[in-house]
């Protein structure tokens, strides 16, 4: 099968129609404004948190995966669980199966260029109708090899100056897929692993990646179906967590839509199997709620966070044995143009973006959006807020401020703060003050007066989060009081 891609002026905007083939046409959804919560901005004009110049040392930041891969591949790959991958795993399975898709696509505009010639069709004639038509009419091979050199990998990886090796990580990976499950897809059902085998040519320094006869088909391009996810392979390479890596590429699959639901927990639907996203990011079952939300999303909300706009989510309650539980997460962002692609980015440019969309994340305090530029700029941990207060010493000093508020607050019956709970955590302050100083009575009255509020602020985030948090303290206040 040819890698090569031929040049031919009949074919100006050759991608555009490779892009209206390869990226469904889903109906954009507007994100309302009246469900975003107020987010506490970041100083973007007057603060360098690039060069960090403000700061009286320098900063090292470690540069961005150079790679101008592009991953493409079918959503089926997402109705499953990808198990016992490590972080290093995931970008080798990434770089696979981005060039994988590299070669089917230059397949395809060599049979396309092909069968022009064949027709005997004149310049005019070829229309995107035209290209469209014979793309998808292109039969792709199943007996695929995948050949990448050690130093191909090393570079798409990021692994350039790390003195791990390579081969250990390949076989690492292709124990952890030889434990994924059999899938279905338009009739068809494809047994794992995905290659028939991995060979490591230890003397010629590279990898051969050779498929199951029907992946291709149910994985990978496929224009008939037009159901495809696709982003650049560097937001995957420059992640540091699996969990990071497995929320984005879920969320990436809706990007021209800007809208995702996920269940809690893997359900069965007439037949159908839905994993939830705990079964997706492989979340120990004894995880309390909390905890998920709290630490574990939060921090891969922080790491992506760089590659959305608007980012945010909310969650859908449901009752369970008398008890009000989660049952599902709403993910929604900005949507993308369906032609959209930054694989070519420049440095620059990465940052330009990445800050931004840091900014504009709905569900992070202005805390957490620190991390975030922090893990996005590889640098060390606290550094953005230290270029922002060296800019702004007045809100270092009034942050310090709020801090010995938080310790010098006294609570009767029962001690939030040993909770982890405190006045900041609170976005209406003074609400705070109030509900950590009542009583259960005096709870249950500004429950009741918040719930109106929730009620007619038309899906104000800040006074559901708040009302939560307070529901959450009063029922620990009576079980503590039924203790008794």
């Amino acid at each position: 099968m040819s890698n090569e891609r031929q040049n031919n002026e009949s074919f100006d905007g050759y991608d555009e129609i490779l892009d209206k083939i390869f990226d469904s046409d889903k109906k954009k959804t507007e994100i309302n404004e009246d469900n975003a919560q107020q987010v506490e901005q970041l100083d973007l004009f007057n603060v360098d948190y690039r060069n960090n110049k403000d700061l009286p040392i320098d900063v090292k930041q470690k540069p961005f995966a150079s790679t101008n891969l592009l991953m493409r591949f079918r959503s089926q790959l997402n109705r499953i669980i990808w198990t016992g991958l490590s972080a290093a795993h995931t970008k080798i399975f990434t770089v696979v199966l981005s060039r994988t898709g590299n070669q089917l696509a230059a397949y395809q505009q060599e049979e396309v260029e092909n069968k022009i010639k064949e027709l005997g069709l004149s310049k005019e004639e070829l229309t995107k109708e035209t290209l469209s038509k014979l793309a998808s009419e292109v039969k792709f091979p199943t007996n695929i090899t995948t050949r990448i050199t050690y130093s191909e990998m090393d570079h798409d990886i990021g692994y350039e100056n790390n003195n791990s090796s390579i081969s250990k990580y390949v076989d690492g990976m292709k124990e952890a897929l030889e434990q994924w499950k059999e899938i279905k897809s338009d009739g068809i059902t494809a047994s794992f692993p995905i290659f028939k085998g991995i060979i490591n040519n230890h003397n010629e320094k590279y990898f051969d990646f050779i498929y199951n006869d029907v992946m291709i088909n149910i994985l990978l391009i496929n224009p008939k179906t037009g159901d495809f996810v696709r982003y650049p392979v560097r937001e995957i390479v420059d992640l540091s967590s699996v969990r990071s890596q497995t929320l984005l590429r879920l969320l990436k699959q809706m990007r021209t839509v800007g809208r995702i639901t996920f269940r809690k927990h893997t359900t069965e639907t007439n037949g159908k199997t839905r994993i939830g996203l705990w079964e997706q990011l492989e979340i120990p079952k004894n995880t309390r709620e909390s905890k998920f939300s709290s630490r574990i999303l939060k921090d891969a909300l922080i790491e992506i966070s760089p590659y959305f706009t608007n980012l945010n989510y909310t969650k859908k309650y449901g009752t369970l044995n008398g008890h009000r539980v989660v049952v599902s997460y709403t993910f929604t962002f900005e949507p993308e143009s369906p032609k959209k692609n930054t694989t070519h980015y420049t440095p620059e440019e990465i940052v330009a973006e990445g800050l931004v969309n840091i900014d504009s994340t709905l569900c992070l305090t202005r805390k957490d959006k620190f991390k975030a530029i922090d893990k996005f700029l590889k640098q060390k941990h606290g550094t953005a807020e230290k270029e922002y207060f060296a800019i702004h010493p007045e809100e270092a000093q009034k942050d310090t401020d709020v801090k010995k508020q938080d310790t010098n607050i006294e609570v009767n019956v029962w001690k939030p703060n040993k909770h982890n709970l405190s006045i900041r955590d609170f976005y209406d302050r003074e609400l705070g003050k109030k509900v950590l100083k009542a009583d259960i009575s005096e709870l249950e009255k500004i429950i009741a007066d918040i719930l109106n509020k929730v009620r007619s602020s038309k899906g104000n985030m800040e006074l559901v989060a708040d009302y939560n948090k307070i529901m959450g303290l009063l029922q620990k206040k009576k079980a503590v009081e039924e203790r008794k």
